[in-house]
């Protein structure tokens, strides 16, 4: 690798990770260019050199996220997703915990939840384009498909941000095992219809309790 292409690397990843910090001291609209080449101690032709301004900074974190977790997929293919979930889920965690706190901050402060949210339909194209998912949606039906897609991937992203905040006691090493254990469980239709058999039961258990309470 080329010395140049070294410190070019270098300025980028200075610049996104200056901007990250200083949201934790300000809002991003009273961030300008001059903030982020002080702190980030590089001259503003580096900076444009690199993005248009700092809202163009802030659209690569997102994009260059949402980039790593589609390609942490198509690596394997999207039925590896049903057939061997852990693979990839260890290809993310392995991708996070290169720079915890980087990834902390584009979290919590970058937007990266409500990017990924917004681009959620393309995953769902992708796992519906596969064997697999198309067999699913067969047994299942293409709405109720959605709707478990939409379960996993809001659930899967709400872990990893909440791990990497330190809100729940398991670590990014940690959630490979657990998310394959939870893709694999609610893959199950077995599972899910044994659970709406059952679902009346608890609804008159609880009928039960709040009419016992009030006794």
């Amino acid at each position: 690798m080329k010395a140049e292409y070294r410190s070019s690397i270098r300025s980028k990843n200075a610049i996104k990770r200056t901007l990250l910090e200083l949201m934790q001291e300000k809002s991003f609209e009273d961030i300008t260019v001059t903030d982020i080449v002080e702190r980030a101690d590089i001259n503003r032709g580096t900076f444009y050199a690199h993005f248009k301004n700092t809202r163009d900074v802030l659209m690569r974190i997102n994009e260059e996220m949402l980039k790593e977790l589609t390609a942490s997929i198509e690596a394997y293919g999207a039925d590896y997703i049903f057939i061997n979930p852990r693979t990839i889920f260890q290809s993310i965690s392995n991708s996070l915990i290169k720079d915890q706190n980087y990834y902390r901050l584009a979290f919590q402060i970058g937007g990266i939840p409500d990017y990924i949210n917004e681009h959620k339909q393309e995953l769902f194209d992708y796992f519906l384009s596969s064997n697999t998912g198309r067999f699913i949606e067969k047994q299942w039906g293409r709405q109720q498909f959605l709707c478990l897609l939409d379960f996993w991937c809001s659930g899967i992203l709400a872990l990893y941000y909440d791990s990497l905040a330190g809100r729940i006691p398991m670590t990014v090493a940690e959630l490979p095992e657990f998310c394959t254990r939870m893709v694999t469980m609610l893959s199950s239709r077995e599972l899910v219809e044994r659970f709406f058999q059952a679902a009346p039961a608890f609804s008159d258990d609880a009928e039960a309790g709040t009419a016992a309470k009030s006794e």
